[in-house]
């Protein structure tokens, strides 16, 4: 046995017999074959980012043009002018719509390939493929002590055409057998993906998918070199893709390089490829292994340099800034300008905090010309985005006067700042709480939850909020966290910026 893998926790080695890489983690043995999958295309299957419809997200998803309608499983989501901003590019929602598959084992013709034999030298197993028609691939695995399970791949096309490497020879598991998986950015938890979907290496936050069976996490990581910092990530200069899901539906840990019809993958004949990634099998759990990655492979820390000025100057500045034209403030509209995405339209979300920053440095500018302002905003709208526009669709603003569009914790919050000598603000609260409000797009919020009884009973000092408060978390608890969820949208608040709800805690803490 080998000491390999994030050091200390597991043990790799060769087994002949039966042709496989076997990793101990904690008392479980785990086979990774060597086995791949080489997709071709002789033409250009036309890689692009499309909005899938996946229910309660919108997320776009690699696709690939198919010439059989057989083939064409991608339902592109249909959009309307109200979407649009946020980041979204009009290119990929509103691009003409053709026969596609997000399916990457449909995106061209597939090649499995086994070994034939192997030969071990010292810390190296190197592994002979036969002959193909388009290709000849070699690959070796590397397993000297207290390093990582690293297995490397080199393709040598021998017809011109679009190429792509996947590793396929991890364990799987039926959905039914795992206690929590991760594909970037989306699929967490139980949220299993429909389809073999491909997350392009620019969204990969890590260069992996995991799974946990209950026992450990296993994964294949791509090695560091093949997500450079510089140039910016995009996905035409991706150098693979990870997935989850594979071609039997079951969920295994994949890595794909190149990305079929992505940088790299049109090749020439006598060239060569070459990719490396590592296998990953740790006794912890998947939010454990993922930290893990991050720390020990790329030197993630929790350390801050002051390298141009301290935080305190850095908040100054920004402070400054904020009181500045280059801010973008409408006197007239009481708010910050949303025109990037929304031509004509402001947004704000909070009064809190430049009525904190005024208070904080005694600043009378800050209150009379930000904190006031936003906080009649706060006070009066009906939707976070306003524009006077009658016209304007992108985003769904509002051009009407019904508010409050502050949440309840906001309102507690105004209530307590001005010494609770604002009897109205106690009125606002009951109302919104027996309520339901679109604040933001589309999303109906209702007003009736644990967090806004916790903020009415601190309000007012009625126990019959608290006992109300705790049931309704007991309840969301049960549902939310206890129970890991297998579809989008939160159970119990809806499906938009869940980080709303962190939020709304912590504008008063």
């Amino acid at each position: 046995m080998l000491s390999i893998g994030l050091p200390g926790l597991t043990q790799v080695r060769y087994n002949e017999k039966n042709n496989s890489i076997e990793i101990r983690s904690g008392s479980k043995v785990y086979s990774f074959l060597p086995e791949f999958v080489v997709l071709y295309s002789s033409k250009d299957p036309g890689l692009a980012l499309k909005p899938a419809e996946i229910k309660k997200v919108s997320y776009n998803v690699p696709t690939w043009t198919v010439t059989d309608s057989m083939l064409a499983d991608f339902k592109q989501k249909n959009v309307g002018a109200e979407t649009a901003g946020d980041g979204f590019d009009d290119k990929i929602l509103r691009g003409k719509k053709e026969l596609r598959t997000a399916n990457l084992y449909q995106a061209g013709q597939n090649f499995i390939v086994r070994p034939e034999r192997t030969i071990t030298r010292g810390d190296t197993v190197f592994f002979h493929f036969p002959e193909e028609e388009k290709f000849t691939i070699h690959a070796w695995l590397l397993t000297a002590p207290a390093t990582a399970t690293v297995l490397h791949i080199e393709l040598l096309p021998k017809s011109k055409g679009f190429y792509s490497v996947g590793y396929t020879g991890a364990p799987s598991f039926d959905k039914d057998n795992v206690a929590e998986i991760w594909q970037p950015l989306i699929w967490t938890e139980k949220r299993s993906p429909d389809l073999p979907y491909m997350t392009a290496s620019f969204m990969s936050t890590l260069p992996t998918t995991l799974l946990n069976d209950g026992s450990s996490t296993l994964g294949v990581l791509a090695s560091s070199q093949y997500i450079p910092f510089q140039p910016l990530p995009l996905l035409n200069n991706s150098q693979f893709g990870v997935a989850l899901l594979n071609k039997s539906k079951r969920l295994q840990p994949q890595i794909f390089a190149p990305m079929l019809g992505g940088f790299q993958s049109l090749m020439e004949p006598e060239s060569k490829f070459h990719f490396s990634f590592q296998l990953l099998a740790e006794p912890m759990s998947l939010t454990s292994t993922y930290e893990k990655i991050s720390r020990e492979v790329f030197g993630f820390k929790d350390y801050r340099r002051n390298d141009i000025a301290s935080l305190n100057t850095v908040l100054d500045n920004m402070i400054d800034y904020s009181m500045t034209n280059y801010a973008w403030f409408v006197d007239s509209l009481k708010g910050f300008a949303y025109s990037t995405d929304v031509p004509g339209a402001v947004k704000n979300v909070s009064s809190l905090n430049p009525l904190e920053m005024a208070i904080l440095r005694d600043d009378r500018q800050m209150f009379e010309k930000r904190g006031y302002p936003l906080m009649e905003y706060m006070l009066s709208r009906e939707k976070f985005l306003f524009s006077l526009d009658s016209t304007q669709k992108i985003q769904s603003p509002s051009r009407k006067l019904k508010g409050p569009i502050a949440p309840i914790s906001e309102l507690a919050a105004l209530y307590n700042i001005f010494g609770k000598q604002n009897s109205f603000y106690p009125l606002l609260v009951k109302k919104e709480f027996n309520s339901t409000r679109i604040r933001n797009l589309d999303d109906s919020e209702k007003g009736s939850n644990w967090i806004n009884a916790m903020f009415l009973f601190k309000m007012t000092g009625e126990k019959t909020y608290l006992e109300m408060s705790k049931k309704m978390a007991d309840e969301y608890l049960q549902k939310r966290v206890y129970e890991m969820p297998e579809a989008f949208g939160d159970p119990l608040y809806g499906s938009h910026f869940f980080g709303q709800l962190l939020q709304t805690i912590g504008q008063n803490i």
